[in-house]
């Protein structure tokens, strides 16, 4: 099937790529805002204002996504949501959850007393690229929890789910995954270049994985370590990051 043989045939899950095009202009729409109001001399940072929109962003993309997939007469199996089967998805799974246990162990390691925390203080600032997720309240951090697993369950159904799926009716499965993984890439625009050299790493794991398992649920598991783990480590090194600035 051709790209505008899929456009013609398949109109349901072209609704949805449309809905994910929706959301990239809006998502491009905020990176320039916020890069004005970078160069104006502004402070631009997540609030739980804006994460909350996030929020709500992502779980409506995700529902949007959800729906086309399932009025094009596929079911959600057929998505990656199923455990999957056989030794690659007994793979997939072990290295999720190892992957995982990993993050989690560092993490505690690194914020568990105040030199730790000044060396990953000074990893992040050569990080570069990380003001935006400059929490100062507790809410803050908090509400950056629940944007890290919306994330992980919502990015990956869209992204190595219905994306990657739907590309692939037209595409051989590694050009369906290499494009998927540059939208997904590109929709973290707003966190400015650096952000989106710094996710180039866990995307292309993410994506490996759930091309190994054939489902999403390893992906999705480490998708929301990574994110949750990096919201502790920036609260648990606030001090040291805020001494710095």
């Amino acid at each position: 099937m051709q790209v505008h043989d899929l456009m013609e045939q398949e109109r349901a899950l072209t609704a949805g790529l449309a809905a994910v095009a929706a959301a990239f202009l809006v998502a491009v729409f905020e990176a320039w805002r916020d890069a004005r109001r970078r160069q104006a001399g502004e402070e631009v940072r997540s609030t739980c204002r804006a994460m909350s929109g996030t929020i709500a962003l992502l779980w409506t993309l995700c529902a949007a996504c959800v729906a086309a997939w399932l009025a094009s007469g596929r079911a959600l199996a057929e998505l990656g949501l199923t455990p999957g089967e056989g030794w690659r998805a007994l793979a997939a799974w072990v290295l999720g959850i190892a992957g995982s246990a990993y993050l989690i162990a560092d993490t505690l390691r690194r914020l568990s007393n105040a030199q730790h925390r000044e060396a990953l203080a000074a990893q992040l600032r050569e990080a570069g690229g990380l003001g935006y997720f400059d929490f100062r309240t507790p809410g803050e951090a908090g509400v950056f929890q629940g944007v890290a697993v919306t994330a992980g369950v919502t990015e990956e159904i869209v992204f190595r789910g219905f994306i990657m799926l739907t590309l692939a009716l037209a595409l051989p499965l590694w050009a369906a995954a290499a494009l998927s993984a540059v939208i997904f890439v590109a929709f973290h625009a707003y966190q400015g270049v650096a952000g989106m050299v710094r996710i180039i790493p866990i995307t292309v794991v993410l994506t490996l994985l759930v091309l190994l398992g054939g489902t999403l649920w390893p992906a999705i598991l480490l998708h929301v370590a990574v994110d949750m783990v990096g919201g502790l480590m920036l609260w648990g090194a606030r001090v040291e990051l805020s001494a710095a600035r």
